[in-house]
């Protein structure tokens, strides 16, 4: 049995375009505070679902699921805890930045997919 080297990515399995936004805080006309998204990266990941589950909140049903995005490392400090990561119509908030083995050159981010209306 072969083990997989958790550094290696192929390249095959970098099929899905992510791209990744920061919030960033401004001031409308009348001094109302907006967060707005600015996008600051754009890469190949993989993305896997890890796990969903149904949550009962503010009287009513609504659905969370988890997700683990893959890629190659694109710098140090590059995306934090908070970031937003996009793919077609998904939209996630980066939970966790794992730096593989600390080896800068594999990150694994957990994240948990939202309305993108958030």
């Amino acid at each position: 049995m072969q083990i997989k080297d958790p550094l290696i990515l192929q390249p095959g399995e970098l099929r899905h375009q992510v791209g990744f936004a920061r919030a960033s805080a401004t001031q409308d006309a009348s001094g109302q505070k907006l967060n707005t998204w600015t996008p600051y990266l754009a890469t190949r990941a993989k993305i896997e679902n890890l796990s969903g589950q149904q949550l009962f909140q503010a009287a009513e049903f609504t659905s969370q699921a988890s997700w683990r995005i893959t890629l190659r490392f694109p710098g140090s400090g590059v995306i934090d805890v908070g970031d937003r990561a996009t793919f077609a119509a998904h939209t996630f908030v980066v939970q966790i930045v794992n730096n593989v083995l600390e080896r800068n050159r594999v990150l694994q981010l957990t994240c948990v997919e939202i309305d993108g209306a958030s």
